[in-house]
């Protein structure tokens, strides 16, 4: 059993991380369950679109935006983009999942006092597989997230390189340091003797760099794709009054999704590597990082329905 001279954080520090450890864990539960009765019910409305089409332009323009018009919808096309609702809403669940019971385990198996609670918070003992899978977990989740975002840019463009290049780029770069850093956390978690003080800033860095991009990449495809609109449209028109709704959806989302990256971000600029030096920006960051996680997937996830709920669709 630890005493509490063995570590230098003060009870209170103590139990302010302890609490955000417990917090959080409700938190990303509270979100999962909205995100739950959001999943199967954007999968309906995607399914049954195609056979309650009543305005045809509008259509067509959000066919173009999820690259998925009824006289060109091809079953490829279907399984891209359920696929990757899918795919998002499977790794949003593993990561509740583990995180649930390995929180669950911290309090009630392995916290025999306060002190173990705490310990157990900030250096959990997870099996290596465990924790190398919820760091490629939570990463991809932001890849997967942009590729739809991009590949619907691109289709909104006319599926021209050319309009399109900006968000493909940026894309490029998000992936490489997504990747990145997801090898290099998993070097953290599962190579004995890897992790110190300097090489854990360093991948604070890297995160926070990984997330600007993700941002980045997120608000400049929809900026892109409401240029699109903005060009098919005259001012003062009908069509652009009533395309107005897909524009506020499309921004709406991302800035939503994108604010909440920055904003994790910015706090893993702050994290300098040492949990003392840390403590509060790592407290904060268990809040963001649950709210991130989950936006991720249920943010692409309310886009597709809310397009599709559209009075004018």
């Amino acid at each position: 059993m630890s005493s509490n001279d063995d570590v230098p954080f003060t009870v209170a520090q103590q139990t302010a991380r302890i609490s955000a450890n417990l917090n959080s864990t409700l938190l990303i539960q509270f979100l999962f369950g909205t995100y739950t009765g959001v999943f199967p019910a954007a999968l309906y409305i995607y399914r049954m679109a195609d056979s309650s089409l009543s305005n045809v332009s509008y259509a067509r323009l959000i066919g173009s935006i999820l690259a998925v018009q009824k006289d060109n919808r091809s079953a490829s096309k279907d399984r891209i983009v359920i696929g990757n609702i899918v795919a998002l809403y499977c790794i949003a669940a593993c990561t509740v999942l583990v995180n649930w019971f390995y929180t669950s385990v911290g309090f009630s198996k392995d916290g025999a006092t306060r002190l173990d609670i705490f310990i157990g918070g900030v250096a959990p003992d997870f099996p290596e597989g465990v924790g190398v899978l919820l760091d490629v977990a939570e990463l991809l989740g932001f890849a997967l997230a942009d590729v739809l975002l991009v590949w619907r840019c691109f289709h909104a463009c006319g599926r021209s390189v050319r309009k399109s290049i900006l968000p493909i780029a940026l894309f490029i770069v998000e992936t490489g340091l997504v990747i990145s850093s997801m090898v290099y956390e998993s070097l953290l978690d599962a190579e004995p003797g890897f992790a110190t003080s300097k090489r854990n800033e360093t991948f604070n860095r890297l995160s926070a760099t990984a997330l600007v991009s993700v941002a980045l990449t997120s608000l400049v495809s929809t900026f892109t794709t409401c240029r699109q609109i903005y060009t098919r449209t005259l001012p003062g028109s009908r069509s652009r009054k009533r395309y107005r709704t897909v524009i506020n959806t499309l921004v709406e989302s991302a800035a939503l999704y994108s604010a909440a990256l920055v904003f994790e971000a910015i706090l893993d600029f702050l994290d300098a590597g040492s949990l003392q030096s840390s403590l509060e920006a790592g407290i904060i960051a268990q809040y963001a990082s649950a709210i991130v996680d989950l936006l991720a997937g249920l943010a692409p996830t309310l886009m597709v329905a809310r397009l599709f709920l559209s009075p004018d669709y």
